[in-house]
């Protein structure tokens, strides 16, 4: 009974100490670009958005080429125009009717929306009382990411009424998300702004891809598939959030070992280690009480040492076989020698116990 209590308390000892060792306080997430639909002036009515994303061959950028076609009923000298933008990797540009628009930094006396130009778009925008307005804007699911108005992208410019065309480009980096032992990667654009246009009258998107990447997104089934290009057409806003996703597939060999994973690495090895120990005290279960205690005592010092190795060095032989694809991100299971000063002792009294009244069947050693 009191070894069956020893080695229960062993088992809980080990697997308390592994939640301990892989815990990370990092984020998995490494966030790319950040960008968003137009944030509209509800004087401005948006007829129609075209998103077109070209997606590199190795799947770390992505072109994104959004077009707007705008209806301005608000006679004025100046329209503001905003758009979210961050963390691209180059060439935000922005036309209008085919030509150029510089980008500026939001002016001082346009931060307050009541006092500034930004008052048609008072509904993009929310704020407690004696706050500053933020906009919010999704990215992921059941998240939802507030920034300031200093945050958005922003130009003036002379828009007559009538039919107008915004194009906005620029280059996004990729999100990787390493929650999983390979990496999944993808690229996102917020539609939730558009919720607040003064009407949704269509939403088309195309897909590019230079190398043909087995890709999912939550877009639902494309409407139509040419070569390298994926459509979609809308005319109701069909998420907050556009989400391409890609996640290289492993082969059958690798799906294996990360099953196994090092959990099962370090019980397979431990159970072999602890097995060959047994049988050399076996083997020499007639020799002299002296020679048997420092088997124990060695068996005992070296197992459970080499068993946490294995754990240790399981995570970087599974990533070195997946390659490019590993996400490296696996917590800090060094840590896991930490728990050598306890495991040993345990391991040592288990074998002790053993030798002593399995193996040599005597009342001491």
């Amino acid at each position: 009974m009191f070894i069956i209590r020893s080695l229960l308390t062993f088992l809980i000892i080990a697997l308390f100490g592994l939640q301990i060792c892989c815990a990370n306080m990092a984020s998995p997430i490494t966030e790319g670009t950040k960008a968003s639909s137009a944030l509209s002036s509800k004087d401005i009515n948006i007829l129609g958005e075209q998103i077109h994303i070209k997606i590199s061959k190795d799947f770390s950028f992505a072109k994104y080429t959004i077009i707007y076609t705008i209806n301005n009923s608000f006679r004025s000298n100046k329209i503001p125009l905003l758009f979210l933008a961050l963390d691209y990797k180059a060439d935000f540009k922005v036309w209008l009717n085919n030509e150029p628009v510089e980008i500026k930094s939001i002016p001082n006396d346009y931060v307050n929306i009541d006092r500034s130009k930004f008052r048609g778009f008072s509904e993009n925008f929310k704020a407690n009382e004696g706050e500053a307005e933020r906009v919010y804007v999704s990215f992921e699911n059941n998240k939802v990411d507030i920034y300031s108005i200093e945050d958005l992208k922003f130009f003036e410019t002379n828009l007559a009424t009538g039919i107008h065309q915004i194009k906005v480009e620029y280059i996004a980096n990729v999100w990787e998300d390493k929650s999983d032992w390979v990496k999944s990667l993808s690229f996102r654009y917020s539609l939730s702004p558009a919720k607040y246009w003064k009407s949704f009258n269509s939403l088309s998107i195309k897909i590019q891809q230079e190398e043909n990447q087995e890709i999912s997104t939550n877009l639902g089934t494309e409407k139509e598939i040419i070569n390298q290009f994926k459509y979609w057409h809308f005319k109701t806003l069909p998420a907050n959030f556009i989400v391409i996703k890609y996640k290289p597939k492993q082969t059958a060999f690798l799906n294996i070992l990360i099953n196994i994973s090092p959990n099962g690495f370090m019980w397979l090895f431990g159970v072999i280690a602890t097995l060959i120990h047994l049988l050399v005290l076996i083997k020499n279960r007639t020799s002299n009480n002296k020679k048997n205690k420092l088997i124990v005592v060695i068996g005992s010092l070296i197992v459970p040492f080499l068993t946490m190795l294995v754990y240790n060095s399981s995570f970087s032989f599974i990533d070195n076989m997946i390659g490019v694809n590993a996400s490296r991100f696996h917590g800090y299971y060094i840590l896991i020698f930490g728990l050598y000063p306890f495991v040993m002792p345990i391991y040592w009294l288990i074998m002790h116990l053993i030798n002593r009244f399995l193996i040599r069947n005597e009342l001491a050693i």
